[in-house]
């Protein structure tokens, strides 16, 4: 799985930009691969020569994504179908939530 498409770090039972878009929505979330390709652009190289190239094709993949996977109109039933997974995923969440602070493990 490459770090730049799929980093290990936003991986888990849904991809993280999936939720986003059931969450906030389409157009938030192309403003936001619009935002990303941006920052990842402007900072190429900034911080070290060596990451100028993952620089590039993060902003490259956010590009990317926003052309290939947001349609201008989505479907209602493909609305539907996400939001019952999203809000699956929203209550199991609260549950492990709850069941640590019970726990005590947080706060």
């Amino acid at each position: 799985m490459s770090s730049i498409d799929h980093p290990a770090h936003y991986q888990g039972e849904y991809e993280c930009i999936d939720l986003m878009r059931e969450i906030y929505g389409d157009e938030a979330v192309r403003n936001f691969c619009i935002c990303n390709a941006y920052k990842y652009r402007f900072r190429a190289g900034k911080k070290s020569i060596e990451t100028a190239q993952d620089d590039i094709a993060k902003a490259e993949w956010y590009e990317r994504y926003m052309m290939e996977q947001i349609p201008k109109n989505r479907s209602p039933i493909i609305c539907m179908k996400h939001s019952e997974e999203t809000n699956r995923y929203i209550e199991d969440l609260k549950a492990s939530i709850r069941k640590r602070a019970e726990s005590g493990d947080i706060i």
